[in-house]
Formats: structure tokens, C-alpha cells, sequence
């Protein structure tokens, strides 16, 4: 044997114990170290139809395989798993999971057993939750953790898009339901049909312009009559209420002023006879119609009040000149 022979021989028998320290076993084979491989990989199958990617998985299902053909779920497909030794010499392995079936692409967490998150074939994301009946669906399987945090959030639906909050009694539904009504133009506070307590509309209801109607239909002509910020349906329960005034000439006070002409109690019986409501007052009529300014009314009632005071000054001292006039009378009878 000569020297080239002898240096071929022994590179053959060094590429045959590298290859033999790389690849160990027959089912699975281990490989240790980097690979890198030219051209299309196969795992599972290799595909006779349709167009592979550079990576393929394959997992049979039913029927012969074909491209495209589920990997099943996240116990068959992809697994990627992390070892963590910690401080001590115990390892925890964990351990995420990827899968496809005929529903979608799903996400999941062996250590915790949850679906962290899918996305299915009617174009759907869900969080939490393997099968969700929206577009996006969040659902909590940590109570002690927010359901969403948005930020910058837009919702994309043409002119009308609606996000759907509670948990859901009839699919697809929510408990709540938030959405911009570009008909009445704002932002609108309803119930979905499968809620608790049904379907429900105009709950709350915040228009472009600032204006808040509460149990009112903004889309009425009348709704949003006058110059207010707040129109509620039904009414207000509350405690305390107190109303502030622009100008202090908006109350009463001048009623006292020396120059106040008080309308003679002759003119005032007319008026109530003719119109059967006060001077200054507004007919039951107008307020059916308008309402009435809580200020306002406050002040016209003390108006009235402060007038009735005058009068009785005025009786008091009229009858303190009839006193008088009658002592003198029995003093000259005396």
C-alpha cells in the first residue's frame, strides 16, 4: 500500500467516526452540534402535491397524506421546550406548544394546561379560549389578572364596529356592547341580544359635539333639544344637588331694592284670573314643553316669596294706621 492510499484509507475512516459521533441511535436518531441542510425539509412526510415551504410539518390525520394535512394539536405538531436547573441540581422543563387541526392554529402551555391563544379559519383570534365568536375574543382564566389592557386600540369594521365585553350567555355575545353609530354620530353604551337581561339600546350614549344622553334615543329630533350637555330619560336619584348661577343678579335680592315696583295686588288678582298661574311664572303648558331651569325657577319662587313679604309689610302697616286712626276715634268719643 502506498502513501496516498494510506492517506485516503485513514480520511475515510475519520469522516466514518465523525459521522458515527453525531448521529447516535435509530429511532429517534440524536444529532449533536449545528446542521445545516440546502434545500426543502421534510418532517413527517415528504409531499407529493402543492407547493412545500423551505420547512414542512406533517402529521396524518385521516385519508393518504397530502400537503397541507393537519399536525393534529400541540401534542403532536411543534413543541419547543425550555430546561431550567435554577440554583439547585432539579431541572423543570417548559414547555410550549403548537398545533393545527381543522379549526385553526392554536397556541398552548403544557405547565399550565391553557390555550394561550388561536387563530382559526373563519379569521378569528381568541386569547384564552381554543374557539372564539368574534374577531377578537379575550378570555380570562386568571382572576387575578385584567382581561385586556388596550392601548391605541382601533376597531376596523367599515363605519360600524362594535367590542363586545362580559362573559357571553348566547353566542356570540357579550354582556356589554361598545360602539361608534355613525348614523347618530357618537359613541354608543347597549346590550347585546343574548346579555343577561337581553337587548337593550342608547344605554348611554355620548355624541360627536360632547352631548351625553342617558335612556334616550339620539337619533329622536327631539332629544337633544337646547343648549345642555346632559339629557336623562326617567330621572335622577341623588342625595345632594346643587346648582350654581352665573351672576348674582340672577337671584332674588332685588326685590328689596328701594326702586323694585311691586305689582299692585288689584293687577296680580287680574292676572291669576285671566292666566291662572302668577306673573313671571311659566303655565304648566310651557313647562310640559320646555322644562324648567332648577336656578332659574329657585329664584323666580323666591321672587315671589320676597313680593308676598312686601305685601304683608304693606298689610301691617296699613293696619297699624286703622289701629291708630281708630284709638284717636275712641279717645275723642271719650
Amino acid at each position: 500500500m502506498n502513501f496516498k492510499q494510506i492517506i485516503a484509507l485513514l480520511g475515510i475512516s475519520l469522516i466514518s467516526q465523525s459521522a458515527f459521533a453525531q448521529w447516535t441511535g435509530t429511532n429517534p436518531e440524536q444529532h449533536a452540534g449545528d446542521a445545516a441542510l440546502k434545500g426543502d425539509l421534510y418532517v413527517g412526510s415528504l409531499f407529493s402535491t402543492g407547493t412545500p415551504a423551505r420547512i414542512n410539518l406533517y402529521k396524518v390525520h385521516t385519508g393518504l397524506p397530502a400537503f397541507g394535512a393537519p399536525f393534529a394539536s400541540y401534542t403532536t405538531g411543534l413543541k419547543i421546550t425550555h430546561r431550567y436547573s435554577g440554583l439547585g441540581s432539579s431541572y423543570t422543563n417548559y414547555h410550549w406548544g403548537m398545533g393545527v387541526n381543522y379549526k385553526g392554529l392554536h397556541f398552548h402551555h403544557d405547565n399550565i394546561n391553557k390555550t394561550i391563544m388561536s387563530l382559526t379559519n373563519r379569521q378569528q383570534v381568541g386569547i384564552g379560549i381554543t374557539s372564539p365568536n368574534a374577531t377578537l375574543h379575550v378570555r380570562n382564566f386568571n382572576s387575578t389578572d385584567l382581561d385586556a389592557h388596550l392601548e391605541g386600540f382601533t376597531l376596523l369594521d367599515g363605519n360600524q364596529a362594535s367590542l363586545l365585553l362580559g362573559a357571553e350567555t348566547s353566542a356570540p355575545y357579550g354582556e356589554w356592547g361598545i360602539e361608534y353609530n355613525p348614523h347618530a354620530k357618537g359613541l354608543n353604551f347597549w346590550k347585546p341580544s343574548g346579555a343577561t337581561t337581553g337587548f337593550g339600546n342608547y344605554f348611554l350614549f355620548i355624541r360627536n359635539d360632547g352631548k351625553v344622553s342617558i335612556g334616550l334615543d339620539p337619533t329622536a329630533a327631539t332629544t337633544f333639544n337646547g343648549d345642555y350637555d346632559l339629557y336623562v330619560n326617567k330621572g335622577i336619584l341623588t342625595e345632594k344637588l346643587k346648582v350654581a348661577l352665573k351672576n348674582t343678579t340672577d337671584w332674588a335680592d332685588y326685590v328689596f331694592d328701594i326702586d323694585y315696583e311691586l305689582m299692585p295686588l288689584e293687577e296680580v288678582k287680574e292676572y291669576v284670573t285671566e292666566h291662572h298661574h302668577l306673573p313671571g311664572v311659566p303655565s304648566a303648558e310651557e313647562v310640559k314643553e320646555s322644562g324648567i331651569d332648577v336656578a332659574t325657577m329657585d329664584a323666580k319662587l323666591l321672587e315671589k316669596i320676597e313680593e308676598l313679604t312686601l305685601y304683608m309689610i304693606q298689610l301691617k302697616e296699613e293696619n297699624e294706621a286703622l289701629k291708630a286712626e281708630m284709638e284717636q276715634l275712641k279717645n275723642k268719643i271719650k
